[in-house]
């Protein structure tokens, strides 16, 4: 797919794809572990589900079948690590968004 688009033009697909699902997770209050987002990567976006929850949230997602990591070191159990440099579009954004959605839902129960 890189050397079909041309690798400027598939970074910048994936960019856009990061920026959405950084915005999509905000606004349903996760928080950014990298606020701004100029210095955000456009192939992983860490993290933390709101209340504690990130380890709920990630077990619940592994039981939808999403794969996830989470921190390390001091952010260990803290913080959600989900990486997108898949050639995944604006479908696939939208259902892996809605199981976000979902597992923190089911986490808050």
């Amino acid at each position: 797919v890189i050397l079909k688009d041309g690798a400027r033009k598939w970074f910048s697909k994936r960019r856009r794809w990061a920026d959405s699902f950084a915005s999509g997770l905000s606004s349903m209050g996760y928080e950014l572990l990298v606020q701004k987002p100029s210095l955000r990567s456009a192939g992983v976006t860490a993290f933390r589900a709101p209340d504690g929850k990130s380890e709920a949230v990630r077990k619940i997602l592994s039981s939808m079948g999403l794969t996830t990591a989470g921190g390390q070191g001091a952010l260990k159990g803290k913080i959600i690590r989900a990486a997108h440099y898949s050639d995944w579009g604006d479908v696939e954004l939208t259902e892996i968004l809605g199981a976000f959605n979902e597992a923190l839902k089911e986490a808050r129960q």
